[in-house]
């Protein structure tokens, strides 16, 4: 993985991707607004519930760790152990059930290649203390199981 550069594009576009994701899914629990009982349910309950937003800045508050980073480094993690999954999987496959699984790893590596990607292009030096932390117990425990995995 790398420490990312002082690469400004590299940086904006990684801020565009996560951007991106937060928008997506955002327009996935906005799609479940169309419907009229519901929407009179949560008219009823809008006094009583968190927004996304102020969960996001209390999650910020308690480990003063950037919510979009950590949303970010939470699903490359999870995408990494779903990989690691997979290659223990393959591993104890025989060649016949490997062969019917090389599209599936063909799309792990896309995945993985994405990621690797937009986590180059944070650039450490500009993390707070707590970010830096969160990234590098992430990427070591990412590190770790694609370790156990290769032996």
């Amino acid at each position: 993985m790398g420490c990312g550069g002082n690469d400004t594009n590299a940086d904006e576009t990684a801020a565009e991707s996560i951007q991106e994701d937060a928008a997506d899914e955002e327009t996935d629990t906005d799609e479940t607004a169309d419907d009229p009982d519901e929407n009179s349910a949560e008219a009823a309950d809008s006094g009583s519930e968190t927004t996304e937003a102020e969960t996001s800045d209390t999650a910020e508050e308690s480990t003063g760790v950037d919510p979009d980073l950590k949303a970010f480094l939470d699903s490359y993690e999870q995408v990494m152990n779903e990989y690691c999954d997979f290659m223990e999987k393959y591993n104890n496959a025989d060649s016949t059930n490997q062969a019917s699984m090389i599209a599936d790893y063909t799309s792990y590596m896309t995945s993985y290649m994405e990621y690797a990607d937009k986590l180059a292009a944070y650039d450490q030096d500009e993390m707070s203390t707590e970010d830096l932390q969160y990234y590098l117990e992430v990427t070591n425990r990412v590190n770790q199981r694609l370790l156990s995995v290769a032996e």
